[in-house]
């Protein structure tokens, strides 16, 4: 597994879902210390957040590659975010590149990665339009037992 400390604009525009700009305007809440306190990002917690994201993909890549390089966080200007797909692309991608320490599903990275999912999910195209319990057919259903044994 390699694993690369990811750009700033993506820092950046996962930032930017976080505190509800891009695929929808709702902010994300975040359990950041992971007590069970849940509190909604604001705008202004926008530059501590970018630089706690790139900490954490930093602190991975220097645990994998025995390194101690550090990153700074600068916000760049944004026309538009990305869509709900793009954004949970993106975070997948972050976690991939952030997941190397021992620790990291205690970090508060994590949570707010988790957090930002959960709130991109619910924009997928589709999504207000799928069952919220799934139910199967009407009809009968058989097991592979049934179907070898002839009882169908």
């Amino acid at each position: 597994m390699s694993a690369f400390v990811v750009g700033n604009d993506h820092i950046a525009a996962m930032t930017e879902l976080a505190v509800g700009r891009g695929a929808s305007t709702d902010a994300v809440y975040w359990d950041e210390k992971g007590d069970g306190v849940r509190k909604r990002i604001q705008r202004e917690d926008f530059d501590r957040i970018g630089q706690l994201l790139l900490d954490e993909n930093v602190r991975s890549v220097n645990y994998r590659y025995k390194a101690d390089d550090v990153g700074v966080f600068v916000d760049p200007p944004y026309l538009q975010g990305p869509t709900a797909v793009e954004g949970l692309a993106m975070v997948v991608c972050y976690q991939y590149q952030s997941c190397e320490t021992p620790d990291w599903e205690q970090s508060s990275a994590y949570r707010l990665c988790e957090a930002i999912i959960q709130k991109l999910i619910r924009h997928v195209p589709g999504y207000d339009d799928a069952p919220w319990e799934w139910k199967g057919p009407a009809e009968k259903r058989y097991s592979l037992m049934d179907m070898a044994s002839g009882r169908y």
